[in-house]
């Protein structure tokens, strides 16, 4: 197992007259398979990152979840990528889970969502072309980044 990385976390910062405090935990790994060119990549995030002062102007109260910060995630995916004929060969499955996070400014709670996605493709030396599907368990829209 190569590219393992594990690190921890636990502070407290002031944004705008708000004081927030979180812990959490991201793990990220790596498996590079005894068949050259696959591997294995899982990341995962678990926190608590909640607000433990809140102005009167925030729709927020003590102890919510900050905005944009999913208490979970996790990704896992599967690549491979070989040469034959002078061509980059590449096939790649990913599933992408987020829990669900407030939103602010509506004062939303979307729900979590689990994305997957497939890509299989050929290149060259300064070229690439693929086809792909993104969102193929039809949840709804995952932002493109």
């Amino acid at each position: 197992m190569r590219g393992t990385r594990l690190g921890a976390g636990a502070g407290a910062e002031r944004p705008r007259g708000a004081d927030i405090e979180g812990t959490g935990l991201d793990i990220g790994v790596v498996w590079h398979m005894p068949l050259q060119g696959l591997s294995v990549p899982l990341a995962g995030n678990a926190n608590q990152t909640e607000f433990a002062r809140v102005p009167a102007s925030f729709r927020a109260r003590v102890g919510d979840q900050i905005p944009g910060s999913p208490e979970q995630s996790a990704s896992l995916a599967l690549a491979y990528r070989t040469q034959a004929a002078g061509l980059d060969r590449f096939a790649g499955a990913s599933g992408h889970h987020r829990g669900s996070q407030s939103e602010m400014i509506a004062g939303l709670s979307p729900a979590s969502i689990t994305d997957v996605r497939l890509r299989l493709g050929v290149g060259g030396k300064d070229w690439d072309a693929s086809v792909y599907g993104i969102n193929l368990n039809d949840q709804r829209t995952w932002p493109r980044c």
